[in-house]
């Protein structure tokens, strides 16, 4: 019997024991993985050459950037200022504007002739060919050769009411600036 009761007391005993332990911590039920999203593939603007990528980014910065330079130029422009708007060509378009070559193809021009107009020096090329054309410019769209050279176009509705984008400056990156080039 001493038995007996040894061993209901272990018994009982244990249990007790069992039940003052406090529970293993529960484990938190695992996260599912986090689903990791693809890096979006970047959107690029058709250029000149296949080979150049221009960003939807970089196409909005630079048509920001090309904007403004037009808008500084109409300004300049509508001014008459002259200086101003010579320090927006680069020196291989100036040359080019005073070229004997480019001269006389210009004044060989229908407009030109009809109108008995000769272009003798870059101010009769300012005053006669840009004042009149430029002056009132905007920016439409661009047309990218590569990240430093672009085309600027505005559009218009010819005659028959079609729309129609026109080239108004081909513009290089030199530094910081915009400047008007020949390409």
């Amino acid at each position: 019997m001493k038995v007996e009761k040894l061993f209901i007391l272990i018994i009982a005993l244990g249990l007790a024991l069992a039940a003052c332990t406090t529970p293993p911590p529960e484990q938190p039920a695992p996260e599912p993985p986090a689903v990791v999203e693809p890096e979006p593939t970047p959107e690029y603007i058709e250029a000149e050459d296949p080979l150049v990528k221009i960003t939807q980014e970089e196409y909005d910065k630079t048509f920001a950037e090309v904007e403004a330079v037009i808008e500084e130029l109409n300004t300049t422009i509508k001014a008459k200022n002259m200086q101003k708007w010579e320090s927006y060509l680069t020196p291989k378009f100036r040359s080019h504007l005073t070229s004997r070559q480019y001269l006389a193809e210009l004044n060989d021009s229908p407009l030109l002739k009809r109108n008995n107009i000769t272009i003798t020096n870059l101010k009769e090329y300012f005053d006669t060919v840009v004042v009149p054309s430029r002056a009132n410019v905007r920016l439409d769209d661009l047309k990218f050769t590569d990240a430093q050279r672009v085309q600027a176009y505005m559009t218009i509705s010819n005659k028959d009411n079609v729309k129609e984008n026109i080239l108004i400056y081909q513009l290089e990156k030199t530094g910081a600036d915009w400047k008007i080039s020949l390409w």
